[in-house]
């Protein structure tokens, strides 16, 4: 497996979009890991989907790695449905399979307890599933969802020795730092979507792709200073055109001023006032080029970013206290034993474990005992008649409302177009 996945000249426009997402978009992934990287709402999601087949391009060519004999194998955020070899033990004959399941510490009874399993033993046992396949394309696409450290640090070696063409998209910098050597960015520009490769990892792409973006910014406002000087220069040799044509006109002359004629002529014979044209002609033609390459420059947008999250705080002594003891969540299938737990009104607590250790169970439980009041509990992700909520919510929001939501969409660089225009 050594093929290069090739994009050239994408175009793909969303049904309840009414501007292509993609126009004209070319990108190379050649073998081995590439971050793929940007804002939400620049195409990432759209471009793993067209990679792995189950988007069809509207124009240009999609060739290489992934659509061969081999299909890619898309290793999607959800994860509701067990993987494969669980139900086919047949996928874990071999060595080298063997070798898979143990680096990623796959327990002999997790086919058998599929609804019980953690986010991240889960997403574990899919990264396991999508390995097996011995894909020529494997794309990842938010792989460090719910994973603890100890888990995260399988998965990316696990991954490591994975020797096809790789995409992953994750919000953990320091995952894709350790597994890609490659990154690309997808940028909103003022001529759509554009492709920024970058040969190393995203951490450093960042770094040079600010530095791009204040280049080009740079080289706008040189070539758009340069213009409007041209147009002054431009301005100045029409008007001396215009004064020229005035100059050489008979039209208000005594026909009988023949001494007045004779110096017209004689004006139109020396060129002077057609030099003047000429001049003209020459920075337009340059403003005109001038112009199109500010045209071609990309237009880096620069937006406001960051949200803050307002809060009331309580008059009560403490939200909760609770004596030590066992208590019992996951529908009675887990004990926790605690000591003696309070929450002041002003506390900011931290809650760790490995995955699996009933972290989100004990959270919920305890959520459980909080008093009636203004509580806000953002889980780790929706599904979809969550999703579906959350979209109906938000478009009953008055005019003040939905214009302060949006804007904190867009400052946490989401486009807002992307949520008004989803089906519910």
């Amino acid at each position: 497996m050594n093929g290069q996945l090739t994009f050239t000249r994408v175009s793909f426009t969303h049904e309840t979009l009414s501007s292509p997402l993609f126009d004209g978009l070319s990108a190379v992934f050649p073998p081995g890991w590439t971050a793929l990287a940007g804002v939400n709402g620049a195409g990432k999601t759209t471009l793993l989907s067209l990679a792995a087949g189950r988007l069809v391009a509207e124009s240009g060519s999609i060739t290489g790695a992934g659509f061969g004999e081999r299909p890619a194998v898309y290793l999607a955020q959800d994860m509701e449905t067990p993987p494969d070899f669980f139900a086919d033990p047949s996928l874990v004959a071999d060595t080298e399979s063997l070798a898979i399941i143990a680096r990623l510490g796959i327990g002999d009874d997790w086919p058998w307890r599929w609804d019980s399993l953690s986010g991240g033993e889960r997403r574990r046992a899919l990264v396991a599933d999508a390995l097996l396949k011995r894909p020529e394309l494997l794309i990842l696409d938010e792989p460090t969802n719910h994973l603890d450290a100890s888990a995260l640090a399988l998965i990316a070696s696990a991954l490591g020795g994975f020797r096809g063409t790789g995409i992953a998209v994750s919000h953990n910098i320091g995952f894709l730092d350790s597994l890609c050597a490659r990154t690309l960015i997808l940028k909103r520009t003022g001529r759509g979507v554009v492709a920024r490769a970058y040969d190393c990892p995203p951490s450093q792409a960042f770094d040079a792709d600010r530095a791009e973006d204040e280049r080009l910014r740079s080289a706008r406002t040189v070539l758009s200073s340069e213009i409007e000087r041209l147009g002054a220069m431009r301005s100045e040799a029409a008007a001396e055109v215009a004064r020229g044509k005035k100059r050489l006109s008979k039209r208000d002359l005594d026909p009988k001023d023949h001494d007045g004629k004779g110096r017209i002529d004689a004006a139109r014979v020396t060129g002077k006032d057609a030099a003047s044209g000429a001049k003209e002609a020459r920075l337009a033609a340059r403003m005109a080029r001038g112009a199109a390459a500010l045209a071609a420059l990309e237009s880096p947008g620069l937006r406001k970013t960051g949200a803050s999250l307002s809060g009331v705080r309580t008059r009560a002594d403490s939200l909760f206290r609770l004596p030590g003891g066992t208590l019992t969540v996951a529908g009675g299938n887990l004990s926790i034993r605690h000591p003696e737990l309070a929450l002041g009104g002003a506390d900011r607590v931290a809650l760790t474990g490995d995955n699996g250790a009933g972290k989100t169970s004990f959270l919920l439980a305890l959520l459980g005992r909080l008093a009636a009041g203004n509580i806000a509990y953002i889980p780790q992700e929706y599904d979809r008649e969550g999703r579906a909520r959350l979209l109906a919510r938000l478009r009953a929001l008055d005019a003040r409302e939905k214009a302060d939501a949006i804007s904190i969409v867009y400052r946490l660089g989401s486009e807002p177009s992307s949520l008004l225009e989803a089906e519910i």
